[in-house]
């Protein structure tokens, strides 16, 4: 089956879901992917970070630019568990330059929808999103990724990634290799398993600074259902 979604500039993303995918979660769309792809786009492409949005955001100054970056360079985006890539492929649309990542099982089918969607393929040839393996428990997967023209990401992003209590701190250490110090990082998701969801937020505290936007997501027009879900 197939998912579609237009996007605000008019972009429309079709989606191929693989259901028979094993030992992985990344053969279907979830919910939190819509859910998030719908709230950074209502933010817009300058503000997928930290920003005015935010009540609590303070002017900072701006971080180093990369070796070769413009002034005006578009935010990086680093995507875990991306999936079949909606999400991804959404913000390439809002103009950042996108890296999605997934297990080696899901790789197939996420290298095909980034493939078969013709809407990127309109954007300027360095903004064109890719995808890359990443076993958050393999190092060699996590220094090529880290070492990416791209990294560290500005942004990151991930959806119903806290499934496994094992997985936590894997993906806590992709997540601090791969950013900065003024990296922001969306985090939308169920609680899948409550014993995973409480190990993340006890041990996150250790890499960032946490923030929970449930009110601000679920307040956002075409969102206003994520607060059912658990």
């Amino acid at each position: 089956p197939h998912v579609k979604y237009r996007c605000k500039n008019g972009a429309k993303i079709k989606i191929h879901q693989d259901r028979e995918i094993e030992n992985c979660t990344g053969g279907i769309v979830w919910e939190t992917s819509f859910f998030l792809a719908t709230f950074l786009e209502s933010r817009g492409p300058r503000n997928l970070g930290w920003s005015k949005f935010d009540d609590d955001f303070q002017e900072a100054q701006p971080s180093k630019k990369r070796k070769g970056e413009k002034h005006s360079a578009a935010p990086t985006v680093l995507e875990v568990g991306a999936g079949c890539g909606l999400l991804g492929l959404v913000l390439a649309q809002l103009g950042a330059k996108v890296v999605m990542t997934e297990a080696p099982e899901a790789m197939s089918n996420l290298n095909h929808n980034v493939e078969a969607n013709k809407a990127h393929k309109k954007l300027d040839q360095s903004l064109r999103p890719t995808a890359v393996k990443l076993d958050w428990t393999n190092e060699k997967d996590l220094e090529n990724v880290s070492k990416m023209d791209s990294a560290p990401f500005d942004v990151i992003v991930g959806t119903d990634v806290i499934f496994n209590t094992k997985l936590v701190v894997p993906l806590l250490e992709v997540l601090h290799t791969c950013s900065h110090e003024k990296t922001t990082i969306w985090l939308c998701m169920q609680e899948r398993c409550p014993d995973s969801h409480a190990k993340l937020l006890k041990d996150a505290p250790a890499y960032f600074e946490l923030n929970d936007k449930s009110s601000q997501l679920s307040g956002t027009e075409g969102c206003e259902s994520a607060e059912e879900l658990e």
